[in-house]
C-alpha cells in the first residue's frame, strides 16, 4: 500500500472519528451541553486541521511569492511597535534605508495579529504561520456561521465550511503565494454578509454596529480586495431587501420597509469608513504622495492576468516566482474539481426543492450564487476587458484572477447545499452523506497539503536581509512621488552599513557635510533623529530619509522648511552657522489626525450601542 493510500485512510479515519464524537455531542441527551452550543461549528474549525498541519513543520515556504514580504513587513512594523509607536505609519528601513509609507497606505491588521504572536514570544517567521494558521480556522467557523444563517441546515453549512478551506484558490493563496493579507480576507468575506444579513432581517443598533464593524475588518485586512467585494455585497444586500420586502406581501408595506432596510444598511456601510478612517482618509488623500506607475505597469498589468477558460479547470499547480501573462502560468486558477462538481449538483438541488416545496427559503440564495459565480467567472476573462477599463479603481487589484476569492466564497457555498436535498431524512440517518461528502473534500486536495521549500533557502530575518531581498525582488516597496528617478534604487550607503553588520545611530548623510561642520547624534528611532549641529557657516544638513507628507524639521525649536533633494527626494534641512539643536521627526497631517480622531469616537460609539439594551 502506498504512502498515499495510507494517507487517505488516516484521513477518512479521522474524518469519520470526528463527526462520530460530533454525533455523540450532539445527540447524547445525558451530556449537559450549553443551550448555545454547536458541536458543528467546532468540527468545522477542527476540519482544517489538515490545511493548518503542513505550517506546524519545521521551516517556512520562503520561496513563495510574498512569503518573505510578510516576514519583512513584521519585521518593520515590529522596530516601529517598539519604538512606541501604536499606529505605524513611516517604515525607515524600506526602500534601501531611505524609508517608505507603508502602512500608511496598507492595511495592517494581519501585520497587527503577527506582532500579537510575536510579543507572546514567536520569531518573526513562526509569528507568519500562526497568522496563516488563524485565517485557516476562523474562515472555517466564519463560513459555517454565514451558510448555517442561509441554508437552514447544520450539515449543509459544514460542508460548506470544509470546502471553502480546502478549495485549491484558497490553498494556494497560503502555500503558493504566501499572501497573507489576502488570505485573511477569507475570515471576513463570510462573517461581512452574515453582518449584512442579519441588520436587514433584524435591523437595530447592534446589529448595525456588528455589520459594519465586520466591513471595517476586511477594509483593515485588504482594502483593495474590499473594493473588489463591494459590489458583489451590495447586490446581496439587494436580494435579501428584496425578500424580506417580498415577505410582507403588501406593496404599501413593502416599498417603505425597503427603504428603511436599505437605510440601514448604507448606515453600516457609513460606520465601516469611519470605524476604518484611520486608514481610509490617508489612502484617500496620501496615496497620491507615492509612486503608483510600478504598481500598475510592467508585470503588475492587469491586462496580462485574465484567465483562460480552461484554467478554471486545469489542476495546475506550480512552484515559482509569480504568476505570468499567457496560457502557461503555472498559479493555479482552477474552481477545484470538488467544488465545481458540487456546484454543478446546485441545479439539481434547486429543481428539486421546487418540486418538492421544502427549503425554498434557500432557493434565492442558490439561484444568487449560482449566477454570481458565471458572472465573477466571466469577470476573469479577458472579454470583460472594456468593464476594467471602465472602473479604473479596480487597476489597482492588479490582477482579474484575484476574484478567485470570491469563486470560492460562491462554490463552497453552492457545494453544501447539496446536502438541502436530504434533509427529509431523520439527522442521524443523513449522517452518511455527511462523512463522505467531508472525506471527499479533504481527499480531493490532499496533493496540494504537502507544500515544497523551494529556493531561495531560508536565511536569518534582519536588516541585512531585508536590503539583500529588496535588491533581489526589486519591487518589495517604492518611492515617494517626490523623486524623479525612473525606477527605485538597487542599493544605497545605508544598505552597505547594515550588510557589513554596522550600526546606525541617526540618517545623516555624513558624506555630504560641508568642511568643519561636526554632528552628535542625541536621539533616534524610525520616525526621529535629533542631533547637535556646530557649523562654521550655513549650511544644509541630508538625511537618508525619503521625503513625504508629515515629515517636519526644528532647529532649536523653530519650524523650517524642509526641501526634498536628488533624483530619490531626499530630505534637506537649511542650518545657520553656530551651534543648533535639528530635530527632524515624522508627525500627523491633517488625513491622518482626523482619521484618527473619528475611528477612535467610531470605536467609543460602538461599543456604547453594543452594550446598551
Amino acid at each position: 500500500m502506498s504512502n498515499h493510500q495510507i494517507a487517505y485512510l488516516d484521513m477518512s479515519a479521522w474524518v469519520t472519528a470526528c463527526l462520530q464524537a460530533r454525533r455523540r455531542l450532539v445527540y447524547n441527551a445525558a451530556m449537559p451541553i450549553p443551550r448555545r452550543f454547536d458541536g458543528h461549528a467546532l468540527f468545522a474549525i477542527l476540519l482544517s486541521i489538515f490545511a493548518v498541519a503542513p505550517l506546524l513543520n519545521p521551516g517556512y515556504f520562503w520561496g513563495a511569492h510574498d512569503a518573505r514580504h510578510s516576514v519583512y513587513f513584521l519585521l518593520e512594523f515590529d522596530r516601529s511597535i517598539q519604538d512606541g509607536i501604536l499606529y505605524p505609519r513611516w517604515q525607515a528601513e524600506f526602500n534601501f534605508g531611505y524609508g517608505y509609507p507603508f502602512f500608511n497606505i496598507y492595511s495592517p491588521l494581519t501585520t497587527y495579529l503577527g506582532e500579537i504572536f510575536h510579543l507572546l514570544g514567536m520569531d518573526l517567521v513562526s509569528a507568519v504561520k500562526a497568522v496563516f494558521a488563524l485565517s485557516f480556522a476562523l474562515s472555517a467557523l466564519t463560513m459555517y456561521l454565514y451558510a448555517r444563517r442561509i441554508l437552514g441546515s447544520r450539515n449543509a453549512a459544514l460542508v460548506a465550511a470544509t470546502v471553502y478551506v480546502y478549495v485549491p484558490y484558497h490553498l494556494a493563496d497560503i502555500f503558493l503565494r504566501g499572501a497573507l493579507a489576502d488570505s485573511f480576507c477569507f475570515v471576513f468575506f463570510p462573517l461581512v454578509l452574515w453582518g449584512f444579513h442579519h441588520l436587514v432581517e433584524r435591523p437595530g443598533r447592534r446589529a448595525l454596529v456588528l455589520a459594519g464593524a465586520a466591513l471595517a475588518g476586511l477594509i483593515f485586512t485588504h482594502y483593495t480586495l474590499a473594493l473588489l467585494f463591494l459590489p458583489f455585497l451590495g447586490l446581496y444586500i439587494v436580494m435579501v431587501v428584496s425578500l424580506s420586502s417580498h415577505r410582507l406581501r403588501n406593496l404599501r408595506q413593502g416599498i417603505p420597509h425597503a427603504g428603511r432596510t436599505m437605510l440601514w444598511a448604507a448606515g453600516g456601510g457609513i460606520y465601516a469608513v469611519a470605524l476604518s478612517a484611520i486608514l481610509v482618509l490617508p489612502v484617500a488623500f496620501e496615496f497620491r504622495f507615492v509612486r503608483t506607475d510600478q504598481w500598475a505597469g510592467g508585470y503588475y498589468n492587469y491586462r496580462d492576468h485574465f484567465v483562460y477558460p480552461f484554467q478554471f479547470f486545469a489542476p495546475t499547480w506550480g512552484y515559482g516566482p509569480g504568476s505570468v501573462a499567457g496560457p502557461n502560468d503555472t498559479l493555479p486558477f482552477q474552481l477545484g474539481a470538488v467544488a465545481f462538481v458540487l456546484s454543478a449538483l446546485s441545479s439539481v438541488v434547486l429543481l428539486l426543492l421546487r418540486r418538492s416545496r421544502r427549503r425554498q427559503e434557500a432557493v434565492p440564495f442558490i439561484v444568487f450564487y449560482q449566477v454570481a459565480t458565471l458572472g465573477l467567472m466571466l469577470l476573469m476573462l479577458d472579454v470583460s476587458l472594456p468593464l476594467w477599463e471602465i472602473f479604473r479603481l479596480a487597476t489597482f487589484a492588479q490582477f482579474p484572477w484575484r476574484l478567485l476569492s470570491l469563486t470560492t466564497l460562491t462554490t463552497a457555498v453552492l457545494s453544501g447545499t447539496v446536502l438541502l436535498a436530504d434533509e427529509q431524512r431523520p439527522a442521524v440517518a443523513s449522517f452518511s452523506p455527511v462523512v463522505a461528502l467531508l472525506a471527499v473534500v479533504i481527499l480531493g486536495s490532499y496533493n496540494y497539503l504537502q507544500p515544497q521549500i523551494i529556493a531561495p533557502p531560508e536565511g536569518p530575518v534582519s536588516l541585512a536581509g531585508l536590503m539583500r531581498f529588496e535588491q533581489s525582488s526589486g519591487e518589495m516597496t517604492g518611492m515617494t512621488s517626490y523623486a524623479t528617478r525612473p525606477r527605485p534604487p538597487s542599493w544605497s550607503p545605508r544598505a552597505d552599513v547594515y550588510v557589513s553588520g554596522g550600526i546606525v545611530t541617526d540618517k545623516v548623510m555624513r558624506e555630504k557635510l560641508d568642511p568643519g561642520v561636526q554632528v552628535v547624534t542625541t536621539r533616534h528611532s524610525s520616525v526621529l533623529d535629533e542631533v547637535k549641529v556646530r557649523t562654521p557657516q550655513d549650511t544644509v544638513l541630508s538625511f537618508y530619509t525619503a521625503y513625504y507628507p508629515g515629515w517636519q524639521a526644528t532647529v532649536d525649536n523653530k519650524p523650517v522648511t524642509i526641501t526634498p533633494a536628488g533624483d530619490l527626494g531626499y530630505i534637506t534641512v537649511p542650518v545657520p552657522a553656530g551651534e543648533h539643536t535639528i530635530v527632524l521627526h515624522f508627525g500627523q497631517t491633517p488625513p491622518r489626525t482626523v482619521g484618527a480622531i473619528l475611528s477612535l469616537l467610531s470605536l467609543i460609539v460602538g461599543l456604547i450601542l453594543v452594550r446598551r439594551p
